[in-house]
């Protein structure tokens, strides 16, 4: 029964949503991050750099 409670527990109630962040997003990282002041370096997309029309033909081959 203890189980079926801990089970059960993780389950949200009707139309509420459940987020857990893990990695580079959870709270204790981002408390760090934030303690030594490096919080400012965000992960961000890196734009690619050389022929636009090599990187689809790339893409087109994948699919």
């Amino acid at each position: 029964m203890e189980w079926l409670a801990a089970m059960c527990s993780d389950i949200p109630n009707r139309g509420e949503q459940m987020v857990r962040y893990y990695g580079y997003y959870s709270n204790v990282v981002r408390g760090k991050r934030q303690w030594e002041g490096i919080d400012d370096a965000i992960p961000g997309i890196l734009e690619p750099q050389g022929n636009e029309k090599a990187f689809r033909k790339s893409w087109a081959r994948l699919i």
